[in-house]
């Protein structure tokens, strides 16, 4: 899959569409979970981080420290964050929380989450947030 880095000048924090439908696929098939795990989804899809970072964060306080959910969560969570920076205009603030959420994507997959939860396509979130990384520091200099 190929990339472009659009301009974050807008204000506009944009995250590939085809990480919808991934994270649209049910997380465990308990009901409470992935009915929580549908509304932080609509709040993402309507560009409301931070109401999806909440819904999500409810889910992450019950799961097992250090736990391939846990971790795969706390990328959702910081992914969201990232994109409040973002429509606040926040670049640093932007890629600091995607770099954190690379971070815990990255151990999630160590951890067996595609096992766990097969739906999302984690190694591609990772290479998305990768390149946005690498695209940050040229940017730099």
């Amino acid at each position: 899959m190929k990339y472009e880095l659009t301009s974050f000048e807008k204000g506009t924090p944009v995250f590939p569409l085809e990480w919808q439908a991934w994270l649209a696929s049910p997380a465990t098939g308990d009901r409470v979970f992935d009915e929580v795990h549908r509304e932080a989804l609509f709040h993402w899809v309507m560009g409301e981080f931070y109401e999806a970072h909440e819904s999500w964060e409810q889910l992450w306080r019950g799961q097992e420290n250090d736990s391939a959910m846990r971790r795969a969560l706390q990328g959702l969570i910081r992914v969201c964050a990232a994109g409040v920076k973002g429509t606040q205009g926040h670049r640093e603030g932007y890629y600091h929380h995607l770099r954190g959420a690379l971070e815990h994507l990255k151990k999630a997959v160590d951890l067996g989450i595609n096992e766990i939860w097969p739906g999302p396509k984690w190694t591609e979130m990772i290479t998305w947030l990768e390149f946005v990384s690498s695209a940050e520091k040229n940017l730099q200099g």
